[in-house]
């Protein structure tokens, strides 16, 4: 059992916080690629036996994919949404995990969880309240390590768990503490991937292309498994005022055997695109 996998055989074993070292070149970009090697093997394409346009959510009551329903473990994959914590936090200054938000803390643009959520092939046709069951932050506290929920879901602090247990999580077929620990395992790898170049890329003009192959250059595959999404916003910064500002990064990922997220897919191959950032768009810094 990797160290990465250790927490999910034992959910209740408090988690030492794994800090983002804020380094610059090569050098951060050998010791992501060392962190990255412990982690499950990932694929740059559709994994064998993984679902495709054509197979994906076909069973008794979704077929091609098209049909949301409301039986939990029902449905195709997942996609992990990742928002870019400065330039969410420009739109709503006054959410509780904006607080602390400072150029001094955040030298290193961080990818904070917004959600894990099962999707069927037909954008849009997500399943979701599959459960009553519902669960609190202090609930999960008792079984994550809290420093680990407050760096990678800061949203917490605005009652985002119970929000998204409630509407995606409660559609997984796993536990509230396996869901969370899953969705909170794959932002930090994430982050590491893609923490020099988004570091590096603050406040310039960045392609698709460019980020994407940056991401894939650390973690093989994740070019391909991320999809980018843009909007113009009211910001303090004067590079990126009137121009498309990254919001939010998604991750397409297989759905496994046991119901949780095992290995980056491509999105492409479950009809997912960037939106609404063009040919070029601006990385926004508080």
């Amino acid at each position: 059992m990797t160290a990465q996998n250790s927490r999910f055989g034992a959910p209740r074993r408090r988690r030492r916080r794994v800090g983002i070292a804020t380094l610059i070149g090569g050098a951060i970009a050998a010791v992501l690629l060392k962190w990255v090697g412990l982690g499950p093997p990932v694929k740059p394409a559709l994994p064998a036996g993984a679902p495709s346009v054509k197979s994906a959510g076909q069973n008794s009551s979704a077929k091609n994919g098209s049909e949301p329903t409301s039986i939990p473990g029902d449905f195709a994959f997942y996609t992990l949404a990742l928002a870019l914590a400065p330039a969410f936090c420009e739109t709503a200054p006054t959410r509780k995990q904006c607080s602390k938000l400072t150029s001094a803390s955040n030298a290193i643009t961080p990818l904070t969880l917004h959600g894990l959520w099962p999707e069927n092939v037909r954008p849009g046709s997500y399943p979701q309240s599959c459960s009553a069951e519902s669960t609190t932050l202090k609930a999960l506290e008792r079984d994550i390590d809290p420093r680990w929920l407050r760096q990678f879901m800061p949203g917490a602090a605005d009652g985002l768990v119970s929000h998204e247990w409630q509407k995606h999580g409660s559609c997984s077929s796993l536990s509230a503490t396996s869901y969370f620990m899953h969705a909170l395992d794959w932002t930090e790898r994430v982050n590491a991937a893609l923490a020099s170049v988004l570091a590096l890329s603050i406040g310039k003009q960045m392609s698709a292309a460019g980020i994407k192959s940056g991401a894939s250059a650390i973690m093989p595959g994740l070019g391909g498994a991320i999809t980018l999404h843009c909007r113009n916003i009211t910001t303090a910064d004067a590079h990126a005022r009137g121009k498309p500002v990254l919001m939010e990064l998604r991750v397409c990922l297989q759905k496994g055997s046991d119901g949780a997220p095992n290995a980056l897919l491509e999105c492409a191959a479950m009809d997912r695109i960037d939106q609404g950032c063009g040919a070029s768009f601006m990385l926004d810094g508080i």
